[in-house]
């Protein structure tokens, strides 16, 4: 945030100095940005979700099947209703901060969904974090990965398809870019 802004207040130095032929030098020029770890999010291949997926049984693949096409959060995916689906789309629902209020956001309904007509929870199954992706990953000998990595792997595929940035921020529930 402050590298950010630091940049911000040099790029409006530069503008004002350009704009109104003021002679003078940035006074930013010599400021360093500060020195930040880029930590890379891993992305599971797609041999290794191929490899995943088919040491699961029907439920568990329709619910990792659903995350993997939506990048939703695990939770908003165990949240999810059937009332939730129509005019194809899917509401999602997920908390912006602890304790706040549950917010929707709107999705298209994934391939994965298209047969479902029921009523109630759609993956009534599990009433709290399913455990069973990492633990085949474990018994699999694959490098560590969770749920959330599925959200960036989506993400990383939208944009590979050419989304816009502010297409794949809606799509993930994000409130900035």
């Amino acid at each position: 945030c402050t590298n950010a802004m630091l940049r911000s207040v040099k790029a409006l130095f530069n503008y004002a100095i350009r704009i109104y032929d003021i002679e003078m030098r940035n006074p930013c020029v010599g400021i360093k940005l500060f020195p930040v770890d880029i930590k890379l999010k891993y992305i599971p291949s797609e041999q290794e979700i191929t490899f995943v997926r088919s040491a699961f049984d029907d439920e568990e693949r329709f619910l990792f099947d659903f995350v993997d096409q939506t990048a939703c959060r695990i939770n908003e995916a165990l949240r999810l209703k059937y009332e939730d689906i129509h005019e194809g789309l899917v509401t999602l629902w997920t908390r912006k901060a602890k304790n706040s209020n549950l917010t929707p956001r709107r999705i298209p309904v994934p391939d994965c969904l298209v047969e479902k007509k029921e009523k109630g929870t759609v993956f009534d199954r599990w009433d709290g974090l399913p455990k069973f992706l990492e633990r085949h990953i474990r018994r699999l000998g694959l490098k560590k990965w969770s749920w959330h990595n599925l959200r960036h792997r989506r993400a990383s595929l939208w944009a590979q398809e050419g989304r816009t940035l502010l297409e794949i921020m809606q799509l993930l529930g994000h409130s900035n870019l």
